[in-house]
C-alpha cells in the first residue's frame, strides 16, 4: 500500500477574492443610499420639523434610512418607497 499524501488545495487566493462581510454591507448600503439620495433633503426637513432640531432630525433620518435598508425586502412596490420611508421616519 503505497499511498501518496496529498497536500490540501491552497484556498488562500479564492478566499482573498471574496470581499469581507463588512465590505459587502458597506457596498450594499451605499447602493441603497444612492437609490434614496433624491429623498434625503426632504426626509431631513421632515424629521427636523418633527423634532424641532436639525441635529435631531439628522439622527432620526439616519435611523430611518438604516431601518429601511434592513427591511427593504418588505417593500413590494418601488413606487411606494417615498411614503414608506417617511412612515418609518415618522414612527421613530
Amino acid at each position: 500500500m503505497n499511498q501518496q499524501i496529498r497536500n490540501p488545495p491552497d484556498t488562500t487566493q479564492a478566499m482573498q477574492a471574496w470581499p469581507e462581510p463588512d465590505r459587502v454591507f458597506d457596498l450594499r448600503y451605499a447602493a441603497f443610499l444612492e437609490t434614496v439620495s433624491h429623498l434625503r433633503a426632504r426626509l431631513h426637513s421632515y424629521c427636523a420639523r418633527m423634532t424641532g432640531s436639525a441635529l435631531d432630525g439628522e439622527d432620526i433620518m439616519q435611523e430611518a434610512l438604516f431601518e429601511a435598508y434592513r427591511k427593504i425586502e418588505l417593500l413590494d412596490d418601488a413606487q411606494a418607497l417615498r411614503p414608506w420611508l417617511f412612515r418609518i421616519a415618522h414612527n421613530r
